[in-house]
């Protein structure tokens, strides 16, 4: 038995090891940390990124490892996303705009963390789940330099591209008005949703363009979802 062990790289590490591997990670993705400049936070992010896909819902059957993730990722992914929408207006539409592209990697990043996170331990009508649609999300949909600047195009059709696939997870915006909407304690989590991604299917100026028409599409899904049809996933 030894033999065989040694043959095929000896026996496989435990839940311990795996735990550190991912408070690693999400160690890298601290904006706090000056040893945390941009390159290492996307860097860390795409790491996270993997692993969540590696590990599915697996991970979230785990209590350590989902309470890490539920945690400190969700944490990690707030701080980056508040990071991104922080861009200031004192240099001008152009360096606004310049700003928000230098930041497109990380925050492109980010949404595919959060989209993974949810994909990953569902909806369990957690505090860290209304934090995370509300700071991140419905904070980026709410940005004004974000959503109506001219030079925005790029960033905000892959907001809306994010969006679109998680209102399409199945039943992710049911459980979202199970868990929040219906709750008299708690906020209207879909409602303020659906508020924000139908202001952003109108458009301010100009024709209508990619990110509206993924815009009506999230609506869409929220509705199909809502109404007890099957989404796109």
């Amino acid at each position: 038995a030894a033999e065989e062990e040694a043959s095929e790289g000896g026996p496989p590490h435990g839940v311990g090891a795996l735990h550190e591997v991912l408070r690693f990670l999400v160690s890298l993705i601290d904006p706090a940390e000056a040893h945390n400049p941009l390159a290492v936070r996307e860097f860390g992010l795409a790491l996270l990124l993997v692993a969540l896909q590696a590990g599915g819902a697996s991970l979230g059957r785990v209590a350590p490892l989902a309470a890490l993730l539920a945690d400190d990722l969700a944490l990690g992914l707030i701080m980056n996303a508040e990071a991104c929408g922080s861009i200031g207006t004192e240099e001008g539409e152009v360096g606004v705009a310049f700003a928000w592209r230098a930041k497109h990697q990380l925050l492109s990043l980010v949404l595919m963390c959060c989209y993974q996170l949810f994909l990953v331990l569902g909806v369990q009508g957690t505090l860290q789940e209304e934090t995370l649609v509300h700071r991140v999300y419905l904070k980026l949909l709410n940005n004004k330099s974000l959503m109506e600047g001219r030079e925005m195009r790029d960033q905000r059709e892959m907001l809306m591209e994010m969006l679109l696939q998680l209102c399409e997870l199945p039943q992710l915006p049911l459980r979202l008005y199970t868990h929040f909407d219906c709750d008299k304690r708690r906020t209207d989590l879909l409602e303020d949703l659906t508020k924000a991604i139908s202001k952003a299917a109108f458009p301010v100026a100009g024709p209508p363009d990619v990110a509206h028409l993924l815009s009506v599409e999230a609506l869409h899904a929220i509705l199909r979802s809502t109404c007890g049809e099957p989404t796109a996933a």
